[in-house]
């Protein structure tokens, strides 16, 4: 039995159990986050050390990548300008990043972090506010506006616009803060 898959069902094991949840006997079922505890053994240190070190890492390299700027010129109304801060698919590892740092901030709350994220969903709204359709892939918009979804001779394998849209959907259903508009 392959062991990625082996560990993968224990800790699922481990979570349903420690839910305490009304699940049946041998059923396993969504636990809510807030009521996960890994706070011992392998994980319990690996988690902690993702959310007070590794959460804002990844924010601080996406800083010095550029990420940002990317959605920033999109909020400015930039498009095909030839440039774009990094590979087509940094949009969707942005919206990924969301997701797990929204879901480690449920288990380890931390105003800062909660702050950077907030910035970050800020700027991503903002892009998205520039755009009457309300289609967001900076790669694609920078570079190649009118080659939406692959069309009009675009590569939809290379613009990654439907990897990047389904990371912003399964993002989304993370814990998103309400921002003032």
């Amino acid at each position: 039995m392959n062991k990625s898959f082996l560990a993968a069902v224990l800790v699922a094991i481990f979570l349903t159990s420690c839910s305490g949840g009304d699940s049946p006997k041998g059923a396993l079922g969504v636990t809510p986050l807030q009521n996960v505890c890994l706070d011992g053994g392998f994980w319990g240190p690996k988690m902690a050390q993702w959310a007070s070190v590794t959460a804002n890492d990844v924010l601080d390299k996406f800083v010095k990548d550029g990420i940002f700027a990317n959605f920033d010129s999109v909020a400015a109304g930039k498009r095909d300008i030839g440039w774009h801060a990094g590979p087509p698919w940094y949009d969707g590892l942005t919206y990924e990043s969301i997701r797990g740092i929204s879901d480690l901030l449920v288990l380890y709350p931390d105003e800062r972090l909660e702050k950077r994220l907030d910035t970050v969903i800020t700027h991503i709204i903002a892009a998205q506010d520039n755009e009457p359709t309300g289609y967001i892939n900076t790669y694609t918009q920078l570079n190649r506006n009118d080659k939406r979804w692959g069309k009009n001779g675009g590569q939809l394998r290379w613009q990654h616009d439907v990897y990047n849209s389904g990371c912003l959907v399964e993002g989304s259903s993370g814990k998103w803060v309400d921002v003032d508009r």
